[in-house]
């Protein structure tokens, strides 16, 4: 419990008791809402700093999980075995990075290439098509223009037997004297 004025001080009279008791109680007043609030300040920082470590861990185990699937868990394990220094190490892991991208471009390139290739095969199969479809179109014209070689060709036969029919014997002869002379 606090003292007041008058406790502190018996020879004080009234008006002076009461500002001094007013003063010292605003200054502890004060004081206790300070106290307070760097608490609650405090309690506020611990709080956020529970929550970063938490978050640092979460991050921590992912980065464990990814390096073990890329196979780099071991290879770091090794590395920290040897005597190489963290900066030897850094210094490999830029120089694999570099590496990783080199072949990332070289990868996309071809990729590049392989949809130029896949792209002028599909040309090449839709002309091949349309040869194919004039291919078609062209024998069947063959196929029509034969038979119609091979039904004039019947007409002919058949006209020349009708128009020289009469004259067979005439052609006979004209036949043996054409092969006399």
């Amino acid at each position: 419990k606090q003292k007041t004025a008058y406790e502190i001080m018996p020879s004080l009279v009234g008006s002076e008791m009461c500002i001094r008791d007013r003063y010292e109680s605003k200054i502890c007043d004060d004081l206790a809402r300070e106290k307070s609030e760097v608490e609650e300040s405090l309690r506020g920082e611990i709080l956020l700093n529970e929550e970063q470590r938490n978050q640092i861990e979460i991050l921590k185990e992912a980065l464990e999980a990814k390096m073990e699937d890329l196979g780099l868990k071991e290879m770091l394990a090794k590395l920290a075995g040897s005597e190489q220094g963290v900066d030897e190490l850094f210094t490999k892991l830029i120089l694999m990075k570099k590496e990783i991208e080199e072949e990332r471009k070289q990868f996309n390139a071809e990729k590049e290439n392989i949809l130029e290739i896949e792209n002028l095969i599909a040309d090449l199969k839709e002309q091949i098509e349309e040869q194919k479809s004039q291919l078609k179109v062209s024998n069947d014209e063959c196929c029509r223009l034969t038979e119609e070689k091979q039904e004039a060709a019947k007409v002919l036969d058949q006209l020349t037997k009708e128009v020289f029919a009469p004259y067979k014997c005439s052609m006979k002869r004209c036949a043996k004297i054409t092969m006399q002379c």
